[in-house]
């Protein structure tokens, strides 16, 4: 361990980084701390310690890690698991999102470089969000299931 060979090493130093960066309170680095405790990447696994570098990240203002908060409220890892807080962050983070995915009119502060056409990034971003609603309201059955444990295993060969 330690060696470099398994990636331990690098996270060891990103952790040190991070940990500096997050004392001097940037967000970012508490974002990417909460990550590496829910993932358990360098650190021992900890959806306590995760959920509180999240927390922080979004009383300063953060508010792309809603989405794991929500995940966590939902999913119940590191809190007591509560559906309508889970809502209320997805709520917060999907009104995040069309606030930064909007095109601005003339009237307003500048001229968007589309000229007010949807952008290609745009247009698939939306296909994107309808995707995983729609993911979200389709049946667990078992065919489904075993499409989905495929996905993962895939994931992991890959990473």
């Amino acid at each position: 361990m330690g060696d470099g060979t398994d990636g331990s090493q690098s996270y060891e130093k990103a952790q040190i980084v991070l940990e500096q960066a997050v004392a001097q309170g940037d967000v970012s680095a508490m974002s990417m701390m909460g990550q590496m405790y829910e993932k358990g990447q360098g650190v021992e696994k900890s959806y306590e310690r995760a959920f509180e570098y999240y927390k922080q990240a979004a009383n300063l203002g953060d508010a792309s890690v809603n989405r794991h908060l929500a995940r966590m409220y939902e999913h119940g890892h590191g809190v007591d698991q509560s559906d309508k807080k889970a809502l209320d962050y997805y709520t917060l983070f999907y009104e995040y999102l069309d606030n930064t995915n909007t095109t601005t009119t003339e009237g307003e502060k500048g001229e968007s470089k589309s000229g007010g056409r949807t952008t290609k990034r745009r247009r698939t971003k939306r296909r994107r969000r309808k995707r995983k609603t729609k993911r979200k309201r389709r049946k667990k059955t078992k065919k489904y299931i075993r499409r989905r444990n495929k996905r993962t295993r895939r994931r992991k060969r890959k990473n």
